[in-house]
């Protein structure tokens, strides 16, 4: 019998860190403020919503990180998956999927967190942060999380094996 309990864990931890992102990243609520709300990508004003034009450079900045940081989360499901569908295999475990499972969940995690600082740091006083800032970088430490512990895991399994 496989032991898969701890692997099915930390690939659902990685997939909700990755929803998290994606739907931080779609909505266009990063920030309020009087009459309008704003995204990464779109800006609503009295429930009428466009794409931003003349995008000031820190706003490409967060999109960039933000774009970098979903993909590295979706890179770390698609390990996990890999991790724990190799679970079911006779083949030998490979230590390099545990470590590219690590690096894409910190890496996620710091372009994320890096996206989310400059927003912070950059946004008029008169903004309020909303809750797709929140989902995304919530979304970036539940991949942090996701990928330190598959990997941890990950270890565990495969040295009980031997």
């Amino acid at each position: 019998m496989v032991e898969t309990d701890g692997r099915v864990a930390a690939l659902s931890v990685s997939v909700l860190g990755c929803v998290l992102q994606v739907v931080g990243l779609a909505t266009p609520h990063w920030a309020e403020g009087n009459m309008f709300n704003t995204g990464l990508w779109v800006m609503c004003h009295v429930g009428t919503c466009g794409e931003l034009v003349d995008k000031p450079d820190w706003l490409v900045t967060c999109q960039v990180l933000s774009v970098i940081g979903l993909t590295l989360s979706a890179v770390a499901v698609i390990v996990s998956a890999v991790i724990f569908l190799t679970a079911f295999t006779d083949r030998p475990h490979n230590i390099n999927l545990d470590i590219c499972l690590l690096v894409t969940g910190i890496a996620a995690c710091l372009a994320t967190s890096s996206c989310c600082c400059i927003y912070v740091l950059t946004l008029p006083r008169e903004a309020v942060l909303e809750y797709s800032f929140y989902l995304s970088t919530f979304g970036g430490g539940v991949s942090l999380v996701g990928g330190v512990s598959g990997c941890i895991i990950s270890r565990r399994c495969n040295n009980s094996k031997s």
